[in-house]
């Protein structure tokens, strides 16, 4: 009895650690397998606001700009873009999700 109750305590934490190990960042983005890239726009006056899409701070209604962050890695991988929705983005070539059309390379 004590050697079943043992066996079952471990065939749980199994389960427990292999249910818990997945990882949730490889599930797809889209029926395509596109990965997603979205550039990151800031304020170059107040570092705390951040977008995702281009347009005007908030507090001071500069202009936001690409972080220097996103500025560095366009610069060394390679970026397909969406020649209809600008800020679909993608490090691989596809179909954008939200027209369809080829991904052109940046």
């Amino acid at each position: 009895m004590k050697t079943n109750k043992i066996i079952l305590i471990a065939i749980l934490t199994i389960i427990s650690c292999v249910g818990y190990g997945q990882d949730s960042s490889a599930k797809s983005t889209g029926s395509s397998g596109v990965k997603s890239e979205r550039s990151k726009f800031c304020c170059s006056m107040h570092p705390d606001v951040v977008s995702v899409n281009p347009g005007k701070c908030p507090k001071c209604n500069m202009d936001l700009v690409q972080s220097k962050k996103e500025i560095m890695k366009s610069e060394v991988m390679k970026l397909y873009q969406c020649p209809m929705h600008p800020n679909e983005k993608s490090d691989q070539a596809g179909k954008c999700k939200k027209c369809n059309m080829e991904m052109k390379k940046k």
